[in-house]
């Protein structure tokens, strides 16, 4: 009998959740490590080292997303010339290939 009363009773829709601790107002030195951090994600963004997503879409179909608001036009990013970049930062082996034009080995192939 006390299984036919559990079978229609509900079973809990949630778990009881575990006590969570009470938050605190923020203090300055959280604020001051926020202003950090998102000065931080600012200045790689606007990096010209920061990849973007260069692929086109189809215009017709794309349905805009919010998310596209915060994104940086590729016109607006700089570019990746020489001038613009400092040699240090590159394997010496990359900058000349890239921005000198070094010279490459290729394999000869035979034909038969």
């Amino acid at each position: 009998m006390v299984a036919a009363t559990r079978a229609r009773d509900p079973a809990p829709l949630y778990p009881r959740f575990p006590d969570l601790p009470v938050l605190t107002n923020v203090s300055e030195k959280e604020r001051q490590i926020c202003k950090y951090q998102m000065g931080f994600v600012e200045r790689l963004k606007k990096s010209p080292y920061y990849l973007a997503d260069t692929t086109k879409t189809n215009s017709i179909n794309q349905v805009p997303r919010y998310s596209d608001r915060y994104k940086i036009a590729a016109s607006k990013r700089p570019s990746l010339e020489a001038t613009n970049l400092d040699p240090k930062l590159f394997p010496k082996a990359i900058w000349a290939e890239y921005f000198e034009g070094g010279t490459r080995k290729h394999k000869k192939t035979k034909n038969t």
